[in-house]
């Protein structure tokens, strides 16, 4: 259930990438449909939380490997099976919960 947590902070990374990732809301809209262990929030506390990490990587460490690896967790949950999710599919360690 860890990695499902870490999943859910990972959902934010580099929107700014021409769009061919998933936003904030869309990812947090699976890992909500998908009903994880979340941390009990909402869609719109998952989605600042996601912005808030995505905004870290983008502009405060203007980090393009973290903002990368970020993208890459989204279109991950967006594309896997709920069951692989949460089997750790998706898991990064790089990522903290949001």
């Amino acid at each position: 259930m860890t990695r499902i947590l870490s999943l859910s902070a990972a959902l934010a990374g580099a929107a700014f990438l021409a769009g061919c990732e998933p936003n904030c809301a869309r990812t947090c809209r699976k890992l909500l449909d998908c009903d994880l262990n979340t941390p009990g929030w909402g869609q719109q506390d998952c989605e600042a939380a996601c912005q808030e990490q995505e905004s870290l990587f983008e502009t405060t460490w203007e980090d393009p490997e973290l903002a990368d690896g970020w993208g890459e967790l989204k279109e991950c949950i967006v594309d896997e099976e709920c069951n692989a999710i949460d089997n750790g599919a998706c898991y990064d360690e790089r990522f903290y919960v949001f």
